[in-house]
């Protein structure tokens, strides 16, 4: 049997224990339930999971998923006794592994954060931040820390599949992710787009607020060579334009010189001396508005 025990409080910033459970002792009931897929990379995942625990003030559980790593990985995840904890014995890539952590996520949980485990938090007040972000708009579907943008509108693009935070009750509406299209990448991007089309919109968290710090690919480069990648890495993305056909969402292709050079020398925003024109988006109290 795969250890499915919820997580309870600890000297360690766990969330408070709330409820009884059936034996009129306490149990913890999650806001919001973390979800992550792991492969190898037994450092940026003992990171991982010590700065949720450090930064983390609202009730939470770990759901994690590991893709057949690594010995040292795998006697890293059983040594945490709080962690939901799936062992496969092979890898499934991202995509079947991260339904997989949805599965099995507390069904009283508000809230779903995908979280890739190469992913260290920086603020106190992440989980905050973007729940905040849900509260400012009962509309508000998805709320993420990286945004895939495409000059297309009128979705202009989807939030990224590395911190992707989103209402567990549309999860249920809608349905997991297509692993079998896209293994490894592209499916936030499709599920982004069936999302809008039912009236959904997301939300970018202000790249401001500085919640966290992404080592973008430390499985990937683990495996020493491309050749040595699963193939399902390999796989073709459509672009946003073709999601949104499929997702019978009207499209309009746009020109926007001025975001294109904003993204290109985004460092300039860290010394306040951006001699670009801002982003062309609508920026809200609650976040940033990628789409209209």
């Amino acid at each position: 049997m795969l250890p499915q025990q919820g997580r309870r409080a600890s000297s360690q910033g766990a969330p408070p224990i709330t409820g009884e459970d059936d034996e009129g002792g306490c149990a913890f009931v999650p806001l919001v339930s973390i979800c992550i897929v792991t492969h190898n990379a037994s450092e940026h995942v003992r990171r991982c999971l010590e700065s949720i625990r450090r930064r983390s003030h609202v009730p939470y559980e770990l759901v994690v998923i590991d893709n057949a790593s690594r010995p040292e990985t795998r006697e890293l995840l059983r040594s945490q006794p709080d962690l939901k904890l799936a062992l496969n014995d092979e890898n499934r890539l991202w995509c079947a592994g991260i339904n997989q952590a949805m599965g099995m996520a507390d069904d009283r949980s508000d809230y779903l954060l995908l979280l890739n485990p190469d992913i260290e938090v920086l603020a106190d007040n992440w989980l905050e931040v973007m729940l905040r972000i849900f509260a400012s708009d009962s509309r508000i579907g998805v709320v993420g820390t990286a945004h895939n943008y495409a000059p297309t509108g009128p979705m202009y693009g989807w939030i990224d599949g590395s911190c992707f935070m989103v209402r567990h009750s549309l999860i249920r509406a809608l349905g997991p992710f297509d692993a079998e299209r896209f293994p490894w990448a592209g499916a936030p991007g499709l599920w982004c787009a069936r999302a809008w089309k039912a009236g959904w919109r997301y939300r970018l968290v202000n790249p401001r607020d500085r919640l966290l710090r992404h080592d973008i690919g430390a499985s990937r480069r683990e495996y020493g060579s491309e050749e040595r990648l699963p193939e399902g890495v390999f796989r073709a993305v459509p672009s946003l334009h073709d999601l949104m056909y499929e997702c019978r969402i009207e499209a309009r292709r746009v020109r926007q010189p001025r975001r294109q050079l904003d993204r290109t020398f985004t460092w300039l925003r860290f010394f306040r001396r951006s001699i670009v024109a801002s982003p062309l988006m609508n920026r809200t109290p609650g976040g940033t508005q990628c789409g209209r």
